[in-house]
């Protein structure tokens, strides 16, 4: 769990932090955070990747995390690199609840992130989950399996949560697939 970093119970800032080429074999190979709030500020997540059967977020992981915040940073490369192979969901960033815990709380910010050439062996190439926020930044170039090339709605519980958009500064969202 967490390749690059682990983040329990915690609330860490990170700052021009780049977290690359890491391995986990079943959460979260490059960030793994979990019942924490940690703050990611100008950074870099890529190519990192993991072998668990049911391998959750190629680049983060965040269950249970109150209030995520990634600004200014790239997720791209995770998931199809030579280190492990793609996640079953959220080749770039999944968010969702705790595991076995799905009265937890979860919430991430993601402030112009872009978010490219991930991939996903089910659902969610780019960005899966709920309880997601995006502000700025592009999504493109993500491939998923099965559903949401791009951006994918779901994960533990298909009924709670949503992914909102700003209506002010605009998401880039193209050239995503799903195989």
């Amino acid at each position: 769990k967490g390749g690059g970093i682990l983040i329990i119970n915690s609330d860490p800032v990170f700052s021009d932090i780049n977290i690359t080429n890491n391995y986990a074999g079943e959460y979260g190979a490059g960030v793994y955070a979990l019942y924490s709030s940690p703050i990611f500020n100008n950074f870099v997540i890529s190519g990192n990747g993991g072998s668990g059967l049911l391998q959750k977020g190629g680049g983060i992981l965040c269950e249970g995390t109150p209030n995520a915040t990634f600004i200014d940073g790239s997720i791209f490369d995770n998931g199809n690199t030579d280190i492990g192979f793609a996640p079953y969901i959220g080749g770039g960033i999944f968010v969702g609840y705790a595991p076995f815990d799905s009265s937890s709380s979860f919430y991430a910010q993601l402030i112009n992130v872009k978010i490219f050439n991930n991939v996903s062996r089910m659902w969610g190439g780019g960005v899966a989950g709920s309880g997601i926020s995006i502000s700025g930044g592009t999504i493109k170039e993500n491939t998923a399996t099965n559903f949401g090339g791009g951006v994918y709605l779901g994960g533990h519980n298909y009924n709670i949560g949503s992914i909102d958009f700003s209506s002010i500064n605009r998401v880039s969202i193209y050239s995503n697939t799903v195989d």
